[in-house]
């Protein structure tokens, strides 16, 4: 009886180590996978911030253009000269 409770103690303590070891290696499986999240969300932010940067200027320019146009078009019916766009 006594060989039959120090090898349950022993199992026991195989399972437990098993246990620790494996909740450690996902600790660490997921320490990375949060750095490489965090790398990735910084390169999508980065192209967020250059799309929209890019469209602000395209956005900028082609009320630009629809500004000059629209002047064109007063003065087409008499109204005062185009005025440069500010």
């Amino acid at each position: 009886m006594a060989t039959d409770m120090k090898k349950l103690n022993v199992d026991l303590e195989n399972v437990r180590s098993d246990l620790n070891r494996i909740r450690g290696e996902i600790r660490v499986r997921l320490h990375l996978g949060a750095m490489e999240a965090r790398e990735r969300f910084a390169t999508l932010e980065s192209e967020i911030d250059r799309l929209n940067a890019s469209a602000t200027r395209e956005s900028l320019r082609l009320l630009k253009a629809a500004h000059v146009r629209l002047q064109e078009l007063s003065f087409a019916f008499g109204k005062e000269p185009p005025r440069p766009a500010p």
